[in-house]
């Protein structure tokens, strides 16, 4: 009887790892494509582990440590989808000394510019056309900032930016809007922590003009909390900390329809050392 071959992966960030396994070639495929520039050769600091098996027709999420099935799930996109969201997590609950951002970012030699919206705002479409215009690619989804420095940490996973759309869609109806990954080049792709320059807020509104503008102190503020993934772990100290980053930053929203004019403007902005003074 031939023996099954089974597809080991070490998710990594900053030295802590998720295990992944499975002996299904299919998702071995997406794993491969989907953490490409996160993936490690071998063991180092493991915080979670996860398999992923097939039984008849569905897929099977398991814990590891405590062979819960988490998911079951008919169709393979979905499953690497729910598979992805428990890596996210488990590294989210393993770095929580930083505040985790529903975000993307990209950064260039002056620093990190973020991106923190919801699902369907632009993260991947933004961080991806300036990654193609020369920026170094961080992340299209999380992003971490330590407290003390004031900088963000890279999770590089691939970036999946949805078609384009023409209306204002439900969550629901954004999962069915078909992704496509985009590839980037290791000197694309940053691996090092960057101090924050700026922070764009991205509202995506149909037949609406692109519009940049200046953020009072109290929406950026309002607007980060919006998108902050673990704030009730550190309230008391979030806060001031927010107050003192907002202070010392660059923050504005961007309203827009078509992606390609926003994507324009804001690398414009970008070179005019993000000064809206034409």
């Amino acid at each position: 009887m031939a023996q099954t071959m089974v597809f080991s992966f070490w998710i990594t960030l900053q030295a802590k790892q998720v295990y992944l396994k499975t002996d299904l070639s299919e998702i071995a495929a997406l794993i491969t494509e989907g953490f490409a520039a996160m993936l490690a050769d071998d063991e180092q600091q493991i915080i979670a582990q996860f398999s992923i098996v097939r039984k008849g027709q569905d897929y099977h999420v398991i814990d590891q440590d405590t062979d819960q099935i988490l998911e079951i799930i008919h169709d393979r996109a979905h499953c690497f989808i729910q598979l992805k969201y428990h890596v996210m997590t488990a590294l989210i609950q393993a770095n929580t000394q930083w505040l985790w951002f529903h975000a993307g970012a990209v950064a260039n030699p002056n620093g990190a510019v973020l991106f923190p919206a919801t699902a369907g705002g632009g993260k991947s479409t933004l961080t991806t056309f300036l990654t193609q215009q020369g920026w170094q690619y961080c992340s299209d989804d999380v992003v971490p900032l330590d407290f003390y420095t004031q900088q963000i940490y890279p999770v590089p996973q691939t970036p999946r930016p949805r078609g384009e759309i023409s209306t204002l869609l439900s969550a629901h109806q954004l999962t069915q809007v078909k992704k496509q990954a985009v590839s980037f080049t290791p000197q694309q792709i940053s691996d090092r922590p960057h101090p924050v320059q700026a922070i764009i807020f991205p509202h995506y509104q149909p037949d609406s003009e692109t519009k940049i503008h200046s953020c009072s102190p109290g929406q950026s503020i309002t607007f980060l909390l919006q998108n902050c993934i673990n704030f009730p772990d550190h309230k008391t100290q979030a806060m001031p900390f927010l107050v003192k980053l907002i202070q010392h930053i660059h923050h504005f929203e961007l309203v827009y329809s078509d992606r390609t004019a926003a994507c324009s403007q804001l690398e414009h902005l970008s070179q005019r050392n993000w000064s809206l003074d034409p």
